[in-house]
């Protein structure tokens, strides 16, 4: 059985490789990578505030979640701390939330 440590370090070996990336619309970037892992922990993962601090954001960064309302037009806020001491705090939006697509979400600066 694959642990969620196991996942962390192979989606952060991994994480330069963009599966697949396409631009849509007007400045719209859909992003959609297959995980090697059963679906209720990849789930979790991107559903549960102390597991994205665990995982989210670029090597070296830290990330605080502030706010999670997990439900469509829900808010998530968080900061990604750089190793520099710069803090980039980020808002985003739960647009769509299912059982079997994780979510998808509208964030911006």
């Amino acid at each position: 059985m694959t642990n969620w440590a196991t996942i962390c370090r192979n989606y952060k070996t991994q994480r330069r490789k963009i599966a697949e990336s396409q631009i849509t619309k007007d400045r719209e970037l859909v992003i959609e990578r297959v995980f090697d892992a059963p679906l209720d922990i990849v789930y979790a993962a991107w559903t549960t505030p102390n597991q994205i601090a665990k995982w989210y954001g670029p090597e070296g960064f830290e990330t605080t979640v502030t706010e999670f309302d997990f439900r469509p037009g829900g808010a998530w806020r968080y900061v990604m701390h750089g190793p520099d001491g710069n803090e980039y705090p980020v808002v985003g939006t739960f647009k769509e939330i299912s059982s079997d697509r994780i979510v998808t979400i509208d964030e911006f600066t």
